[in-house]
C-alpha cells in the first residue's frame, strides 16, 4: 500500500444523468413546485379520492431528495469551457419539450376532440418519439393503448372518464 494512497481526493464526477449539478438542482426544484400545486389543488377533495395519488407524491418527494442529496454531495466539475452540445444531444431535449407540451396540452385536446381521439394522439406522440418506430407501428400501438384504457376504465373497472374541472368536456365525457 503506497503511503499517498489516502492523501489523494478522487477526481469530481459529473452527475449520473450526464446534467450538471445546477440542472439537476433545477429539476428537482421544477418537479416539487408540480407536486407542491398538486397537493394544493386537491386539498379540498375527499381523502379516499386523492389517497393513492398522494402516496404517489410523496414516493415521487423522497426520490427528489434522494437526487437533490446526491447531487449536493458531489463536488463540482471545473471546466473551462462546455462542450458544445451534439445534434443527438439537442435531439433529445426537443423530444423532452414535446413530451411536456404534450403531456400539457392533452386536457385542452380532450375537452375539443373527446377523450379517445386525445389521448389516440398523446400516445402516438409519445410512442413516436420514445420508440423511434414508424409513424404507422406507431398509430397502432396508440390506437390499441387507447382503446385499451379506454375499455379498462370506462367498461371493466366501470370509472367515468377523466374530468377536468377547468375544462367542459364534450358529450359528457
Amino acid at each position: 500500500m503506497s503511503a499517498d494512497a489516502g492523501d489523494t481526493a478522487p477526481e469530481a464526477a459529473p452527475t449520473p444523468s450526464g446534467a450538471s449539478r445546477t440542472e439537476e438542482l433545477v429539476f428537482v426544484g421544477v418537479i416539487l413546485a408540480y407536486c407542491a400545486a398538486y397537493v394544493v389543488q386537491v386539498a379540498d377533495l375527499p381523502f379516499h379520492s386523492t389517497g393513492y395519488p398522494l402516496i404517489l407524491v410523496a414516493a415521487l418527494v423522497v426520490m427528489l431528495a434522494l437526487i437533490a442529496w446526491r447531487t449536493l454531495r458531489q463536488a463540482p466539475v471545473k471546466t473551462a469551457r462546455p462542450a458544445p452540445q451534439t445534434f443527438a444531444e439537442r435531439l433529445i431535449r426537443l423530444r423532452g419539450a414535446i413530451l411536456a407540451i404534450t403531456a400539457f396540452c392533452f386536457p385542452f385536446a380532450a375537452t375539443r376532440l373527446g377523450f379517445l381521439a386525445a389521448l389516440f394522439l398523446a400516445m402516438l406522440i409519445a410512442i413516436r418519439l420514445v420508440s423511434g418506430i414508424g409513424w404507422v407501428k406507431s398509430a397502432a400501438a396508440a390506437a390499441l393503448s387507447a382503446l385499451a384504457v379506454t375499455t379498462l376504465l370506462l367498461h371493466v373497472l366501470g370509472l367515468s372518464l377523466t374530468r377536468f374541472p377547468f375544462l367542459t368536456l364534450p358529450f359528457g365525457y
